[in-house]
């Protein structure tokens, strides 16, 4: 078999029994088994060639799990969380999550975050436009260096790419492949990744997110480009390029059954690596895999239908 291949009917049966799996532990309000979770998360730092983490911490929510994550990686102490909060979240849920944290974590350094009203415009600038050419971004250790290999696999198979990059001839079957097998999967990044992932990151940008300055939006004396022209939006790039870092079940699961997928169709074994973290991601919510570190976070204790939405709560209180 060759990627270039038509889907075979077995092929199909597989991308949908894929599909349907993926929906039923997106939509789990199951309490995650954290020593199972914990074991899986290990094994998919070892499959990566890390060592797994001396410090796991688990918070009830990505809220907490961002706070936790920022927190270990600036040496804040959990009190302090409180004065990066743009809009407060529901009351107790700060409380909540400092004293989560402070029992799991209780040498953190009383170091205050550096937030205030002055901004400094060079910074802002960096923080949008460096994440976009892939530098100065939060780089978790697990996702981001397997999918660009991965591809490679794919690419290096017969029939050729699987992006349409300029020049790919109209005709060529292995993007129409890759397209179709994205069409099949679309389920999930739509009713996951859309509905659900992109949802509570929103929220947390509305708690969290600060106005990206006027001044940004405009050609600086150096000349340097209106930022609020490109593509993605810069507001999401800066925040991200300070809180992120994070795997979600939703927002990756859509990838990661994608190339998943993909390998299998192309007659190519599955990585023990992608293994592993398809593994892991199942059994958990949002995390923060980091290189002496790992947050990990537990799923919703609801989701329900909300005005044609979807309304998510969590065990500390923390609602999207």
């Amino acid at each position: 078999m060759t990627w270039a291949d038509e889907l075979t009917d077995g092929d199909i049966a597989l991308i949908s029994a894929t599909v349907d799996d993926w929906l039923r532990v997106g939509r789990s309000v199951e309490r995650c088994d954290r020593a199972a979770a914990e074991a899986a998360v290990a094994a998919a730092y070892v499959a990566t060639g890390l060592t797994p983490p001396r410090l796991v911490v688990w918070m009830d929510s990505p809220l907490g799990g961002l706070l936790a994550a920022y927190a270990i990686r600036r040496r804040v102490a959990p009190a302090e969380l409180g004065r990066l909060v743009v809009v407060e979240p529901s009351a107790g849920v700060l409380d909540r999550v400092a004293g989560m944290l402070g029992e799991q974590v209780p040498g953190l350094l009383a170091e205050p975050p550096a937030v205030g009203s002055a901004v400094d415009l060079g910074q802002a600038r960096r923080q949008v436009f460096d994440p976009c050419h892939r530098t100065g971004s939060v780089q978790e250790p697990l996702w981001s260096p397997l999918w660009p290999r991965l591809r490679y696999l794919l690419e290096e198979r017969p029939g050729g790419p699987v992006g349409d990059p300029p020049g790919t001839a109209d005709d060529c079957r292995a993007v129409d492949l890759w397209d179709e097998l994205g069409e099949l999967l679309a389920p999930l990044r739509n009713e996951l990744g859309g509905a659900l992932g992109s949802r509570v990151a929103r929220q947390l940008r509305q708690h969290l997110q600060r106005p990206l300055p006027g001044a940004i939006g405009a050609p600086s004396a150096d000349g340097s480009t209106d930022v609020r022209r490109m593509a993605p939006h810069p507001d999401p790039v800066r925040f991200w390029s300070t809180f992120g870092g994070q795997l979600d079940p939703w927002g990756d699961a859509y990838f990661l059954a994608l190339f998943g997928c993909a390998l299998r169709v192309a007659g190519l074994p599955v990585p023990p690596r992608l293994d592993a973290l398809i593994a892991a991601m199942r059994s958990l919510g949002w995390w923060w895999p980091m290189a002496d570190a790992v947050v990990l976070t537990d799923r919703p204790t609801g989701i329900h239908p909300e005005g044609g939405q979807w309304s998510l709560t969590y065990a500390d209180g923390f609602r999207a």
